[in-house]
């Protein structure tokens, strides 16, 4: 038999028994709360993106402003007159161009998705009414008519963004002066030593000497742990009438697009400030082994065309050219930071 403080003893150990089954019983009953509406958010989630995938919306959204970006840098590019038949009809969203970007949304967007295209400035879409007509494209097969033949007017500068926070004193720059043709050689290395002559603050090198001809994997090693990498070549057209610069920039999905695309731009609108007689200027991302070799910034620019006619030519002044590419850097990169 049990003395009366065992039964007393039990009867505690009973009753924390049932407090510690009620505490359990409460933990449980939390956690299952917590499930339920976590499986209630993301059956909501789901149920919202299975919607808008049904609607198809957020696929044609993506599909149309990378598709629009690429068409507009094609109707830059191209030479010549041009008719297009763009088929999808776009009635339901609102397209907007500007600072050398496509973007699209409809009623349903929080934010509207973007992408952007290269621009010749010595044409305007705006003004030739193309990229209005395709914002506000109504049906299918709308006609949009691009004519190259319209009498040039003063070229216009670009917007270029804003400046880079690296001061000036922190940056290296590695010019690649390309060796294609002996013309190509010659130009390029005289832009090289010019800069390379300037010591206007920052330290340049160059991936060759005047007659070397280094390998790809040379000219890439020595593009390392520098901050600037620019690659000059020159333009070749089959027109002689054609004279114009394009710079090419790593793709927009590389984070080096933006920064390399502002200063590409400054390089741009100097040259074209110092030649008059260029009839186009374009920034556009390129392939170009050169742009991947990991600088930071990497510009690719095609100057002037070889066969231009001897009046409208460029590359017969190596220095100018090389002084608006510096003026370039120097407004890019500032003297100092802070006040």
């Amino acid at each position: 038999m049990l003395s009366k403080e065992g039964h007393a003893g039990n009867r505690a150990t009973a009753a924390s028994l049932w407090k510690r089954k009620d505490a359990d019983g409460d933990t449980d009953l939390f956690i299952m709360a917590l499930q339920t509406v976590l499986v209630v958010m993301v059956v909501v989630v789901l149920y919202g993106n299975m919607a808008s995938v049904s609607d198809s919306t957020y696929f044609n959204k993506i599909y149309y402003v990378r598709d629009i970006g690429l068409l507009t840098s094609a109707v830059y590019a191209a030479p010549g007159n041009l008719e297009l038949y763009y088929p999808p009809p776009l009635d339901r969203y609102t397209l907007n161009f500007s600072n050398d970007t496509v973007s699209i949304r409809d009623d349903k967007s929080i934010l509207p998705f973007r992408y952007p295209y290269g621009q010749d400035t010595a044409y305007s879409l705006h003004d030739k009414g193309v990229l209005t007509s395709l914002a506000m494209a109504k049906q299918e097969n709308t006609l949009l008519v691009f004519d190259k033949d319209d009498p040039k007017v003063s070229l216009r500068l670009m917007d270029c963004g804003s400046r880079s926070s690296t001061p000036l004193a922190q940056i290296k720059v590695i010019i690649d002066p390309g060796f294609a043709t002996s013309s190509e050689r010659a130009l390029t290395w005289s832009i090289t030593r010019a800069l390379l002559g300037t010591g206007t603050g920052y330290p340049a090198s160059a991936t060759r000497s005047r007659q070397s001809r280094p390998t790809d994997k040379e000219r890439y090693q020595k593009m390392q742990g520098n901050l600037v990498m620019l690659s000059l070549h020159q333009g070749a057209n089959a027109d002689p009438a054609v004279e114009d610069v394009v710079a090419y920039v790593p793709q927009p999905r590389d984070s080096r697009f933006r920064p390399s695309k502002h200063l590409a731009c400054r390089i741009l609108n100097e040259i074209q400030a110092a030649f008059p007689q260029l009839q186009g200027t374009a920034v556009l991302p390129g392939n170009q082994p050169e742009l991947y070799a990991g600088n930071p910034l990497a510009v690719y620019l095609e100057i002037g065309n070889s066969r231009a006619d001897p009046q409208l030519s460029i590359t017969s002044s190596p220095g100018p050219l090389a002084h608006a590419i510096d003026t370039a850097i120097l407004d890019y990169f500032p003297k100092k930071v802070g006040p």
